[in-house]
């Protein structure tokens, strides 16, 4: 909770509980001290304090506020936090919660109150935490965008009774998925490499054991790993090689469920190499198609439906 009148460092030491006042005293104080050494007063106050809190404990302390900051990006210590962007702010909350070196960090809804820009913001240092070594995160949420970007596990509930539960590729791949989250929101995530970026076209390149995907605009670095989500509703199925389309993403994929629901759609399990996606099409493509489990179709996605949300690492 952001307290207004604080500092952004003394937000993020809020995190450390009593000791926030006793080492904002103790490097106060040896700031002053190396600054007038013959100051007896200074020198009084510093040992009566040191008692208290000893020059190691504080510098453990303060490194770790320091590793936590770095790793938010965040800087300009000294800055009032109202004064703070939205994003901003999540972030130096987020930091005054680290701080306290929690065994288990909940976010329940964290960026609820953001917009798509803001979001954008936060989103990449969730990431960070998440693969260097950060406590585990219980990500509370109902933004399928931020779920798939940030989780590895996935527990969908209904009602407070768990319903689906597993890694998040098979969670979100399976077709009995799509009538819980809804049709928008369901889709599946998968993972590739950046294999270059085409500076004539805009698009961004990459790899995975399936084949490769462009994206459009510059995204991360050759070599990098992005991960991607692409909707259901972006998936559109060929029984052939199409030719001559606009598209830019064909994949070869294979047919592993099919899963139809009370209206006039219809959940298709895909597999791709060792990827899992799913798409939704008619029960009139259905019959038309006469597709059945274990068919090899091709997955056709359309490069600019795959909005900026839904592309993380």
């Amino acid at each position: 909770r952001i307290a207004p009148g604080l500092t952004v460092l003394e937000q993020v030491l809020e995190g450390c509980g009593a000791k926030r006042d006793l080492l904002l005293r103790f490097n106060a104080l040896s700031d002053a001290v190396a600054a007038a050494p013959e100051n007896t007063t200074l020198l009084s106050e510093l040992g009566e304090l040191s008692q208290t809190m000893d020059e190691e404990e504080a510098w453990s302390l303060e490194q770790q506020c320091r590793e936590v900051l770095q790793k938010l990006g965040i800087g300009d210590l000294q800055r009032p936090v109202e004064d703070l962007s939205g994003g901003y702010r999540k972030r130096v909350g987020l930091a005054s919660a680290l701080v306290a070196c929690p065994d288990v960090l909940l976010l329940d809804e964290p960026l609820a109150a953001l917009d798509s820009a803001r979001k954008a913001e936060v989103l990449p240092y969730l990431e960070r935490l998440r693969d260097t070594g950060g406590p585990p995160m219980i990500y509370v949420s109902h933004a399928m965008s931020e779920v798939a970007r940030l989780a590895t596990h996935l527990v969908v509930l209904d009602a407070g009774r768990v319903v689906q539960s597993g890694p998040l590729g098979d969670v979100l791949a399976h077709p009995a998925s799509m009538p819980l989250l809804g049709v928008r929101d369901a889709g599946a995530v998968i993972i590739g490499a950046v294999t270059g970026y085409n500076t004539d076209d805009q698009l961004t390149h990459l790899s995975f054991d399936a084949g490769h995907i462009s994206l459009p605009g510059h995204i991360g670095q050759i070599g990098q790993s992005i991960r991607l989500r692409i909707p259901a509703q972006d998936i559109i199925l060929a029984g052939a090689a199409p030719v001559a389309i606009s598209a830019r993403n064909v994949l070869p994929v294979t047919i592993t469920a099919l899963e139809q629901g009370r209206g006039p759609g219809v959940a298709v399990g895909l597999q791709a190499g060792q990827a899992r996606l799913l798409a939704r099409i008619t029960k009139a493509s259905l019959r038309e198609m006469n597709l059945s489990v274990g068919d090899q179709v091709f997955a056709i996605i359309k490069a600019t439906a795959v909005a900026p949300a839904n592309v993380g690492r």
